[in-house]
């Protein structure tokens, strides 16, 4: 059974979806941090990994600035 199809429902507490979402973001910027380098490593084009780096590190920087901070609210949920 895929995970999804097991999840839980969302933390209850905005902090606690804050730092899910954190944590995801932080891994798919690894993730693409990883495939920009193995690219480069065998010469095929990264241009749209390092797109998405630029996404996830902007989504990081709003996720601890505060930005988003109203999308973990009960009332945006």
């Amino acid at each position: 059974m895929p995970i999804h199809e097991s999840r839980p429902a969302l933390p209850a507490e905005p902090g606690a979806r804050w730092a899910a979402a954190r944590d995801f973001v932080e891994r798919c910027r690894t993730w693409s941090v990883a495939e920009i380098e193995r690219r480069a490593e065998s010469g095929r084009d990264a241009s749209e990994w390092h797109v998405y780096l630029k996404f996830t590190e902007h989504t990081l920087r709003e996720l601890d600035n505060g930005t988003l901070d109203g999308w973990f609210t009960e009332s945006a949920a």
